[in-house]
């Protein structure tokens, strides 16, 4: 089986993109150029290192871009109304949210079996990770606000980080799969000009800004207290 020139993992003849790191494998397939024509990236793609880049730049706020663009691209994709901004509303809403979650999972791996790709998405084991996701953000903010101290930000700086390795985990498990599904449609959806390899957005940016301020806000509370 052929290896991904860039992190050397293997990938089936047929994939055009590796599902690790996002190399372009077209120039890998048992060693020679491949010809066929395909939009340079699969549609949609999302690489592993951008959602670990924004998991940590935006200090865990990307979860709501994620759920709004992966929701958009599935109803680009399929043509479905299913309002990306209200999911992504939704995740700021106790329980109902776990539900939400649940469905965005689900209606993943309904799409992929019916296409018959082997996929490891598991609603509930990802409902899990956002349950202790959940419960390291709200000790965080318990931990910071019940008394400022240099101890006590830093615990709630640890716990934040903690939550954005659990958060890029989860994104990037989740995000493999539906690469997987991108990169195996026959051809791109004809007049969708979103579909293209995902590159920064405004928003983005804007949650990159609000991040890094709630980064560097508990290092200025240490060095200047009053």
């Amino acid at each position: 089986m052929p290896h991904c020139t860039y992190c050397k993992t293997e990938f089936l003849p047929d994939h055009n993109f590796c599902s690790a790191c996002g190399n372009d494998l077209l120039s890998a397939i048992n060693g020679v150029n491949v010809t066929r024509q395909r939009a340079h990236t699969p549609p949609n793609y999302i690489s592993p290192t951008k959602i670990i880049s924004m998991a940590f730049l935006t200090n865990g706020l990307y979860l709501f871009y994620w759920f709004y663009i992966t929701w958009k691209h599935y109803q680009d994709t399929t043509g479905e109304s299913v309002y990306p901004v209200w999911h992504a509303l939704s995740l700021i809403v106790p329980i109902y949210n776990l539900f939400r979650i649940y469905k965005h999972v689900q209606t993943f791996k309904t799409l992929m079996s019916d296409q018959n790709l082997p996929n490891s998405l598991h609603p509930s084991w990802t409902i899990i990770l956002f349950i202790i996701l959940s419960l390291l953000d709200w000790f965080s903010f318990q931990t910071a606000i019940n008394d400022i101290t240099s101890r006590t930000i830093v615990t709630a700086s640890f716990l934040n980080l903690l939550s954005a390795v659990t958060l890029a985990g989860m994104l990037i498990q989740l995000q493999r799969n539906f690469n997987d599904y991108w990169d195996n449609l026959p051809e791109p959806v004809s007049g969708q000009s979103n579909l293209t390899a995902m590159k920064i957005t405004m928003p983005e940016i804007i949650l990159i800004g609000i991040g890094l301020l709630t980064w560097l806000e508990p290092l200025m509370l240490i060095f200047n207290p009053s």
